[in-house]
Parts: structure tokens; C-alpha cells; sequence
């Protein structure tokens, strides 16, 4: 759907900023941003593999070989932000739940804080292609 692809475009829209080697990722302590901690929390269910793969300066890297056929993120449905009355994909509608998430819900009520926070305030939005 859309949002996994936000998702990681979003993950991923920092990997021109900072050049990294293995090596030096593998020196580094593995610690992950909210949005890494709320996918994989019981709440969400969602998986993000955490050994192989280090996320720095908003970029997603190799921390290990990565074989063929092993998982790197696996996003749950709930976790999907989408107009779920309607079975018709509308950007406009995923646009306005977004705002309404985090404007109207806000902190305090809105199950995808940590992402909405992440998206809304961890990037300049300059960055984010129209088509998004």
C-alpha cells in the first residue's frame, strides 16, 4: 500500500546525507528511532530486523550480509494509515487522516504518534516529492 511506501521513503530519504561504511555502522550501538520502537512494540506487532540493519541520520544501512530471503521490515495492516471506510485508495483521504492523526488526535490519542511524529517533524518536508 501507499503508506508502507512512505514508510520507506521516509526511512530511507536521508541516505544522501551521510555516507557510512559496514564497518563503521558496526561500531556504533544499534539504536533505532521511535518509529523503529513503535513498529516492533506488542501494540503494533510489526517487524524490523535489527540486527542486520542500522538506521542513521535517517538512512537505513547493512549493519551484516543480508541473505536472500530474509525479512527486513514487515508492517501489519493496523499499522497502515488509509481511509478504512472506503475500499477505493484516495490520496486525498490518506492525506487528511494524516493531518487529522496528528493535528486532531495529536499525541495523546492518535495509535500512530511515533510514525506521524517521524514524518511531520524529524525531516525537512522540502525534500518530499509531490507525488507523495
Amino acid at each position: 500500500m501507499m503508506i508502507v511506501v512512505v514508510l520507506l521513503f521516509v526511512l530511507s530519504s536521508g541516505c544522501y546525507n551521510a555516507m557510512a561504511t559496514a564497518d563503521k555502522i558496526q561500531q556504533k550501538e544499534n539504536i533505532h528511532p521511535p518509529v523503529i520502537e513503535w513498529l516492533i512494540s506488542e501494540d503494533v506487532g510489526g517487524y524490523f530486523n535489527t540486527e542486520s540493519i542500522a538506521v542513521r541520520n535517517g538512512g537505513m544501512y547493512a549493519s551484516k550480509d543480508i541473505r536472500k530471503g530474509d525479512s527486513i521490515m514487515k508492517i501489519p495492516p493496523e499499522a497502515l494509515i488509509y481511509n478504512k471506510e472506503s475500499d477505493e485508495e484516495d490520496e486525498c483521504e490518506t492525506a487528511r487522516r494524516l493531518v487529522y492523526e496528528y493535528d486532531v488526535l495529536g499525541e495523546e490519542k492518535s495509535f500512530y504518534w511515533p510514525y506521524l511524529q517521524y514524518v511531520f517533524e524529524s525531516f525537512p518536508h522540502r525534500t518530499v516529492p509531490l507525488g507523495w
